[in-house]
């Protein structure tokens, strides 16, 4: 990350990372989502790495996004099983009262690798999920 400095031009900067849950595998796949001015975080635990769970999270953040305020909330992972091993590179969009959470799946080496999507509206009901459809 680099900041300006109006007497010294751009400067590296090195925050501790905001996010990193050494025991999931890290954190990857950073996107964000802003909605009514409140700014969140999405990431993937990086499971597939050490064969664990692969969690897609959302999480609140300051409004410039450098710090989170809060916990995380896991949102899916990897548990139908045309999604393989693994879910990531995660995009939340909101269009009426509806969120829709498109997500990668699978291997991304190879034919199997899919998008899906998790639809949820703001009740307490599970979010449905779609495979692919090509």
């Amino acid at each position: 990350m680099a900041r300006r400095d109006p007497r010294r031009g751009f400067r590296r900067h090195r925050p501790p990372p905001g996010v990193c849950p050494v025991a999931a595998g890290g954190a990857i796949d950073a996107a964000n989502h802003t909605e009514s001015g409140r700014r969140y975080l999405l990431w993937k635990s990086d499971g597939n790495c050490c064969e664990t769970d692969t969690w897609i999270h959302l999480q609140p953040t300051t409004w410039d996004g450098t710090r989170t305020t809060g916990e995380p909330v896991r949102l899916i992972r990897q548990d139908r099983d045309w999604e393989g091993s693994l879910v990531e590179a995660p995009t939340l969009v909101k269009r009426g009262d509806h969120y829709v959470l498109f997500y990668s799946a699978d291997a991304y080496g190879g034919d199997g690798y899919k998008i899906g999507y998790a639809g949820r509206t703001p009740s307490p009901a599970p979010a449905r999920r779609r495979p692919p459809r090509w």
